[in-house]
C-alpha cells in the first residue's frame, strides 16, 4: 500500500520557518515525518510560502503552490487534489503541529483501518489518515471533520502518549516552557540513524535529488513544474542531469525525453529510479536494524 503524507500550511501570520526552541518549524517536520518512510511527502500551501520551498525540497519533500492562474481554494483541498489517483491513503498534519513524534506518525500508518486519528487522553489531533478512495467526499463536504462525523463508524482512534498530537504552536497556551518540554521529549531529539545514499564515479552523481527530479518530471509530465515544485530553476535542474551523464558516460544514463507534449523519462531513466529505490529502502532496512542491535538500549 503507497501512503502519501501531505503537510498543510497553517493559520493566517504562522511562519513555518519560524524556530521553536532553536529549531525551525518546517524542518522539524519534515525531518520528523521522513523518518516515518512515506512514499512521499508533500508541502501544500499558497504563494505566501514560496521562501520556503528551497528548505523543503533539500530535505526530500515536494512543494505545492498554485501555478500562475490557477483558482487556489486551500491547502488541504489543493494537495488532496494533486494525490488523488497517486496512491492509496494520504496521511495529514497541519504545519502548525510540528511536534507529533515519528513512532505517532508510524502507528497511523500502519493501523488496521481506512481511517485513523491520533489522540492523547481521548482527545483527538493529528495526524489523520484517509484513503484515497475518499479523496471527493473531503472536497465535497469541506472538511476532514465533516468527514470524519460521517463515517464516525469506521473511524479508528489510536491513543497515544503523545503530547504533539493537540499541541498548535499557534495556540495562545503554547509557552517557551511547553516548546522546550516537548522538544526534549520529541523524535529529533533522541539519537537516531541517518543516511544519505549516493551513487559514485569521480564524483556522486546520483542521489535523492536526482530521483526527485526523474519522479517529479516523470509525475507531471512537465519540467516546468518539477521546477517549481524543487525551487530550482530549469538550468539548475539541467546542469544536475548534465553532469550525471558526463561522470556516467555511458548509453543507460537516465535521461529526459521531450516529445511534442509533456516530457516523459526514458526507459532507461526509470529503471535507474525504481533499482536506486529498492536498493535505498533494502539499506534503510538495514541500517535501522544494526542500530538497534547496537545502540537500541545503549541510551535508554
Amino acid at each position: 500500500m503507497r501512503i502519501d503524507a501531505l503537510v498543510i500550511e497553517g493559520p493566517e501570520g504562522f511562519d513555518p520557518t519560524a524556530e521553536i526552541n532553536g529549531y525551525p518549524a518546517i524542518v522539524r517536520q519534515i525531518n520528523t515525518i521522513m523518518l516515518a518512510k512515506p512514499y512521499r511527502l508533500l508541502i501544500s500551501g499558497d504563494k505566501s510560502m514560496i521562501p520556503i520551498v528551497k528548505n523543503c525540497t533539500r530535505l526530500g519533500a515536494d512543494f505545492l503552490y498554485p501555478l500562475r492562474g490557477t483558482v487556489f481554494e486551500n491547502s488541504l483541498f489543493f494537495g488532496l487534489k494533486y494525490l488523488q489517483n497517486k496512491c492509496d491513503s494520504v496521511l495529514i498534519a497541519p504545519a502548525n503541529y510540528p511536534f507529533i513524534n515519528t513512532a505517532t506518525y508510524r502507528q497511523i500508518m500502519e493501523a488496521d483501518a481506512e481511517i485513523a486519528i491520533a489522540a492523547r487522553e481521548g482527545k483527538r489531533g493529528w495526524p489523520v489518515r484517509i484513503p484515497a478512495t475518499l479523496i471527493n467526499e473531503v472536497l465535497e463536504l469541506g472538511s476532514i471533520n465533516e468527514l470524519l462525523k460521517k463515517y464516525e463508524g469506521d473511524v479508528v482512534v489510536i491513543e497515544t502518549d503523545d503530547l504533539g498530537v493537540g499541541t498548535d504552536v499557534c495556540a495562545t497556551r503554547f509557552t517557551a516552557k511547553l516548546a522546550k518540554q516537548l522538544s526534549e521529549n520529541h523524535s529529533l531529539h533522541k539519537i537516531h540513524p541517518r543516511i544519505n545514499l549516493s551513487l559514485s564515479r569521480e564524483n556522486a552523481y546520483y542521489g535523492r535529488g536526482v530521483q526527485q527530479i526523474l519522479r517529479l518530471t516523470e509525475e507531471t509530465g512537465s519540467t516546468g513544474e518539477m521546477c517549481l515544485m524543487m525551487g530550482m530553476a530549469k538550468t539548475h535542474a539541467a546542469n544536475i542531469l548534465t553532469r550525471m551523464r558526463n561522470e556516467m558516460d555511458d548509453s543507460t544514463a537516465p535521461t529526459l525525453h521531450i516529445p511534442a507534449r509533456g516530457t516523459v523519462i526514458t526507459p532507461e531513466g526509470s529503471e535507474y529510479y525504481e533499482r536506486f529505490a529498492r536498493w535505498q529502502a533494502k539499506c534503510e532496512t538495514f541500517i535501522q536494524q544494526t542500530f538497534d542491535e547496537e545502540f537500541g538500549d545503549f541510551f535508554e
